[in-house]
């Protein structure tokens, strides 16, 4: 059975308008994302991962390679809504991707765009205000909002199109923690209920809660598994510009003074457990 997402030897170039100089952003990355799961992708600046989103989500053309999304090839321009319809995309910076100035004007905006009539639009609203518990905030002003508060509006105005699956480019960076662990909630709760979550960030606790880390370094893949079999190897990280969860660089130092904790611990909840039991 082929993957929802399917990317095949994909290569993307910058030109610089001025100098005509190309960079290589994307370099021959091959990967296969199943409908349904959570995949993290980690990696330094500049390593190409927020170019890899773009060029699922159609913002951007492959150089060469080719992306596939539901069996529809990114680069036929008949696909292009169908494919942004079924991949939906949540950026760093909500005021970048918030359109109105009432939250359920923005939320609706997408089935608008779409022709819907306004009795399904207005319950795709409401239920996408309920799915980031935004419900009572609907008349309120933008501008009265939160930073946390307008991601979920900005991540409500995705749930509202009915995609299968949302691309969260470093969603929670200009979150304070409050706000992290907000939007972390909701993208768990959507992956709960089946929609293919694909994280970008370079918060190693948050890349922890995935099914599935990919590691990009210079435009390509270099390290594919899950959670526990990425964080045991710490040096590997450190010389890709990376750092181990919190959580897993305690539980080895603790192991170190002879705490008899056991191997795998990925998240503080597990260190948790771990050092309870020890006791």
């Amino acid at each position: 059975m082929a993957d929802f997402i399917e990317i095949k030897d994909l290569v993307f170039d910058y030109i610089n308008e001025e100098t005509g100089e190309e960079t290589r952003a994307i370099d021959h990355l091959c990967a296969g994302i199943s409908e349904g799961s959570f995949t993290a992708v980690l990696g330094r600046n500049g390593s190409g991962k927020s170019t890899l989103a773009k060029m699922i989500n159609v913002l951007m053309l492959p150089t060469a390679g080719s992306v596939m999304v539901d069996g529809m090839d990114t680069a036929d321009e008949e696909h292009t809504w169908e494919i942004r319809q079924a991949c939906a995309m949540v950026f760093q910076n909500p005021d970048n991707q918030l359109v109105s100035s009432i939250v359920e004007d923005d939320v609706a905006f997408g089935p608008e765009n779409l022709g819907m009539e306004p009795a399904e639009i207005r319950q795709r609203v409401e239920k996408a205000l309920a799915a980031v518990r935004m419900g009572k905030y609907r008349r309120k002003a933008l501008h009265q909002l939160s930073g946390g508060q307008k991601q979920r509006i900005a991540i409500a105005g995705a749930v509202a199109m009915h995609p299968r699956c949302i691309l969260f480019d470093e969603p929670t960076a200009m979150l304070d923690p409050q706000g992290r662990r907000e939007v972390l909630e909701i993208i768990r709760r959507l992956h709960s209920e089946g929609i293919t979550c694909i994280l970008i960030t370079h918060y190693m606790e948050e890349a922890a809660l995935a099914d599935r880390i990919l590691v990009m370094d210079h435009g390509t893949i270099c390290m594919d598994g899950t959670p526990r079999e990425i964080f045991c190897q710490p040096e590997r990280l450190r010389s890709l510009g990376l750092e181990v969860p919190l959580a897993v660089d305690m539980a080895a130092r603790l192991r170190a003074h002879g705490l008899p904790l056991p191997e795998g611990i990925v998240t503080i909840e597990e260190l948790t457990e771990g050092l309870c039991r020890w006791k």
